[in-house]
C-alpha cells in the first residue's frame, strides 16, 4: 500500500483524503491547529460564538458527495442540523425571525406587501443563479494551471458571482422594508 501525506485538514484536505483512501492509498493528514476544519472553524469569545465557515456549509450535498461517491455514510463522521430560524430581520422596530423552510419564509415576505415579496422572489433567483454558476464552474472544476482559472470564461463566471459584494449589499438593493438585525 503506497502511503500520501496531505498537508491541511481543511474541506479540501479531507475531501481528497476520502477520495485517496477510497483508492487503496494509506493517508497521513497533518494539521496545525489541534482539530480539523481549516476556514470552518469558530472564534469563542466573551460568551460569543462566531461561524468563520464559508457560504459552502449551507450546501449540504457538496459535503455529502465524498462520501457517497466512496460508499461510506456522512453520518457515521458528522451530523448536519438545520438551523431554524437561520436569521433575525427587523422591521419598523419588530424582530422577525426568518424561517429555513421557503414556505414559511414566504409567508414572512407575503405579509410585508406585493414589493418585499417580489424581492424575495428576485433575491432567491438571484442567489440561486450564483450556486448553480459556484457549483459547476468552481467547486466541481479541477483547476490544475493558471490557465486552467485565468482565462476569459472562468473569470467571467467568477465576474458573475459578485464575491467581492456583501450579502447585506445585495439584499439592500432588493427589499425596501427588511434590514440585518446586528
Amino acid at each position: 500500500m503506497q502511503n500520501i501525506s496531505i498537508v491541511g485538514a481543511g474541506v479540501g484536505g479531507l475531501t481528497t483524503g476520502i477520495y485517496l483512501q477510497s483508492e487503496g492509498y494509506q493517508v497521513t493528514i497533518y494539521e496545525k491547529n489541534d482539530h480539523p476544519g481549516g476556514k470552518m472553524d469558530t472564534i469563542q469569545a466573551d460568551g460569543f460564538k462566531f461561524d468563520t465557515g464559508p457560504t459552502i456549509v449551507m450546501m449540504p450535498d457538496i459535503y455529502k458527495k465524498p462520501f457517497a461517491d466512496t460508499g461510506v455514510n456522512y453520518e457515521d463522521y458528522f451530523t448536519m442540523i438545520r438551523v431554524n430560524p437561520f436569521m433575525d430581520v427587523w422591521t419598523d422596530g419588530e424582530k422577525i425571525p426568518l424561517s429555513s423552510d421557503l414556505a414559511d419564509i414566504a409567508k414572512v415576505f407575503e405579509a410585508q406587501g406585493e414589493t418585499e415579496m417580489l424581492g424575495f422572489l428576485k433575491y432567491l433567483t438571484d442567489i440561486y443563479g450564483k450556486y448553480i454558476n459556484a457549483k459547476n464552474n468552481f467547486i466541481y472544476q479541477s483547476f490544475r494551471g493558471p490557465r486552467d482559472f485565468f482565462n476569459l470564461k472562468t473569470l467571467w463566471h467568477a465576474y458573475q458571482l459578485k464575491t467581492f459584494s456583501s450579502s447585506y449589499a445585495a439584499i439592500k438593493k432588493i427589499f425596501q422594508v427588511l434590514t440585518y438585525s446586528i
